[in-house]
């Protein structure tokens, strides 16, 4: 093991080093990459055959903004509204339950976020999945 790199290439610590060297912002980039390759499994076809079929699909994410609106263009989702979990937790229910039915993106949140819009989302007789 004398010979052995740390980090080994192709690792996750490599990406993180090779980002950071590049002088990108380190978890953006590198957060980025990786839900590159979620989005390619959803991908354009999905979406457009989703919202043929009446679906109003919403992306709720823990990611910045900046991040999510990149993959959002990448796979063919339109953004209209963002909303960030510290806007999620200036509103009341009722407040939230407006807020959802017009936004589309949730960037930034925690799961106790998450779960009180999934919840103001339900509150308006809308099914949900994850």
């Amino acid at each position: 093991m004398a010979n052995a790199r740390w980090p080994w290439p192709g690792s996750r610590a490599a990406e993180h080093a090779r980002v950071r060297r590049e002088g990108r912002s380190g978890i953006d980039a590198f957060r980025l990459r990786h839900l590159r390759r979620s989005a390619e499994i959803i991908g354009r076809p999905r979406i457009t055959e989703l919202r043929a079929l009446g679906v109003d699909l919403k992306i709720l994410t823990g990611d910045s903004a900046p991040v999510t609106r990149r993959v959002c263009e990448e796979i063919g989702f339109p953004v209209t509204n963002v909303l960030q979990g510290k806007d999620v937790d200036r509103l009341n229910d009722s407040g939230l339950a407006a807020a959802v039915e017009t936004a589309n993106v949730f960037c930034r949140m925690t799961p106790v976020q998450k779960n009180r819009a999934i919840l103001a989302l339900r509150g308006a007789a809308r099914w949900s999945g994850i």
